[in-house]
């Protein structure tokens, strides 16, 4: 082994630990590495928590395990890869479901990745579960139109007074 072979070994152990801790520490955002097929390669803790799979019970397998029973009937899996091969981005806002079989509204992002000589082809995914900021979001706009509804339903002038009686 030459000195140069050490270096480049050490170097790639480097870079390995590194992406490995990024991809672990995006504690909101499932991450995970998909091949050219849609198999699993990487999978984050974050994916881990929000999905409840663990990534040995992942790794091998077509991310369709996400998707309801309608959607992969449907070929929905395929048709987010087909979109990301073709433009380069896949985005949405849909449902996906966990192992205990829950689903939640999933902010999902496919980007592919153009392997060379060194690294494959594949996708990188992100999802992150907005169910609760989407309710948030309804519950805000359900308040506005009610206020909207009350204020226009207001026979006359519509004054606003503070505690101290200000207007």
């Amino acid at each position: 082994i030459t000195t140069s072979q050490i270096r480049e070994a050490l170097q790639a152990r480097v870079v390995d630990e590194e992406l490995s801790l990024l991809v672990d520490i995006a504690e909101n955002f499932a991450l995970c590495m998909l091949d050219d097929e849609g198999k699993v390669t990487i999978w984050n803790s974050s994916a881990e928590r929000l999905c409840g799979w663990n990534e040995d019970e992942v790794i091998g397998k077509h991310f369709e395990f996400m998707f309801e029973e309608g959607d992969r009937r449907h070929g929905k899996p395929a048709r987010e890869l087909d979109i990301a091969r073709s433009t380069g981005t896949f985005h949405d806002r849909c449902w996906r479901i966990g192992k205990d079989g829950e689903r939640f509204l999933a902010d999902v992002t496919i980007s592919r990745v153009e392997g060379d000589e060194l690294l494959p082809s594949g996708f990188g995914q992100i999802v992150r579960d907005v169910t609760e900021e989407d309710a948030q979001a309804r519950s805000l706009e359900a308040s506005a139109v009610l206020l909207r509804a009350i204020i226009e339903t207001v026979p006359d002038a519509l004054v606003v007074i503070d505690e101290q009686g200000v207007i």
